[in-house]
């Protein structure tokens, strides 16, 4: 497997806030924000970027311990104008966001419940501490700190974080960036693939994409983020983690893989060896061992659908080939998978594992 670019390097792209202009400030023009109809403000790459590069560094506007949200009012208040326009130009999305475009109703039930829920207790919560300041509108201004953080803020150890520049860049379950706080509470942004100039960055805005159906991924977002992804990865078919037609749950999840490289090829599936649906793993598994240069290069924007089957290959009591075909995905993917889930994720270190 490549080395991976060393994480601890200084690199001239630091962003940093000038408090007097209110202006993000990125020595190296590695990013811009530009206005696309449909998506609001975008984040957009300045220049190419190669897997594993710096793509910025910001530090937090404002922090806050975690459970201490009265301190995030205090600090917030206690700040320069040009932090306070960042923090209030963050996103603030409407309890009803979305939910036109959930198709069932149960469902679009649920998620408005549980949205409810969560802007009753920001009221409640807003309320008990507007009695510590003056003003007329001072629970309007505590509930929007609190929705601001629901749907923007960062955790790094024990504190919680806002970072306004790096928030400008919108989620995907396919994210062409890592992003990072280890580092002094800095927000910091890798890229996970190859990034072309012109090319909006994304991150993924929840954990542990690989082990979730798009279905529980919105759901998700839904709730807690307040919008519905249609993203790539969602708008495409899913790694099967079920018995589908007969077939077992290895070989749906491995069809599945095989079928998606071959779209992302270009290819039409019947006609390459490569997209040849494999019965078994046994059949898989002798393809592997003489017909390895007729399967297409690994795609990094499938680095979740990968690891997805890798782990459907893992499970416990499977057939002996499930192994060698699990080993396969991981000496493909191992390298992309790190780079968009980081090398302390449980399925990123079985992957180099087996390897």
């Amino acid at each position: 497997m490549p080395d991976l670019p060393d994480r601890s390097v200084e690199s001239t792209t630091t962003t940093r806030m000038d408090e007097e202009s209110a202006t993000f400030l990125d020595a190296a023009a590695s990013v811009r924000i530009e206005e696309r109809p449909g998506l609001g403000r975008v984040m957009i790459a300045a220049r190419d970027f190669a897997p594993g590069e710096l793509v910025l560094r910001e530090r937090p506007c404002l922090t806050w311990p975690r459970e201490r949200a009265d301190e995030l009012v205090s600090s917030f208040l206690g700040a320069s104008a040009a932090i306070q326009a960042a923090v209030l130009g963050m996103a603030q999305p409407a309890l009803d966001a979305d939910l036109s475009l959930i198709e069932d109703d149960e469902i679009r039930a649920a998620i408005l419940a549980a949205r409810t829920e969560r802007a009753s207790e920001r009221r409640l919560n807003a309320q008990s501490m507007a009695e510590d300041y003056q003003g007329l509108r001072i629970v309007e201004l505590i509930e929007t700190l609190l929705l601001t953080a629901d749907c923007n803020a960062h955790a790094f150890e024990e504190r919680i974080a806002l970072f306004p520049q790096a928030a400008m860049a919108n989620h995907s379950c396919d994210p062409s960036c890592g992003h990072s706080t280890a580092v002094d509470g800095e927000m910091r942004y890798y890229a996970s693939r190859a990034i072309r100039c012109g090319e909006e960055m994304t991150i993924s805005y929840i954990t542990k994409l690989w082990c979730t159906s798009r279905t529980e991924r919105r759901r998700i977002l839904l709730t807690e983020k307040l919008f519905f992804c249609r993203c790539p990865r969602c708008s495409r078919p899913e790694v099967e983690r079920q018995p589908t037609h007969g077939t077992s749950a290895v070989m749906s999840a491995v069809q599945a893989l095989i079928a998606m490289e071959c779209a992302a090829a270009g290819c039409v599936v019947e006609g390459c060896a490569h997209g040849r649906i494999w019965g078994s793993c046994q059949e898989l598994e002798s393809a592997l061992s003489f017909k390895v240069d007729s399967f297409h290069p690994p795609r990094p924007e499938l680095a979740g659908d990968a690891t997805t089957a890798f782990l459907v290959c893992c499970k416990p009591g499977g057939h002996a080939a499930s192994r060698t075909v699990a080993q396969w995905i991981g000496k493909r993917y191992a390298l992309w998978s790190t780079l968009q889930f980081g090398e302390r994720d449980s399925a990123v270190q079985s992957m180099r594992f087996m390897m």
